[in-house]
């Protein structure tokens, strides 16, 4: 990350602060609550495996071969 990025991403994080020091108490709870809907659904949701890709006959895999 450059200088600029990281200055980029201090200043959206300080913006995001403000924000949330304008919150009413509801608010906040309700952000809560809707970051804890998403854990739970995160959390029961099944593991996805995935399969590695296949390889050619080079040893290379297909999406390499071209």
């Amino acid at each position: 990350m450059s200088i600029d990025e990281d200055e980029a991403d201090r200043q959206r994080i300080r913006e995001e602060i403000r924000a949330s020091r304008r919150l009413t108490d509801l608010e906040r709870l309700q952000w809560l609550e809707e970051i804890c809907v998403f854990t739970k659904m995160f959390q029961q949701a099944p593991e996805v495996v995935r399969a590695k890709p296949a390889k050619s006959a080079s040893g290379k895999s297909g999406a390499n071969s071209i």
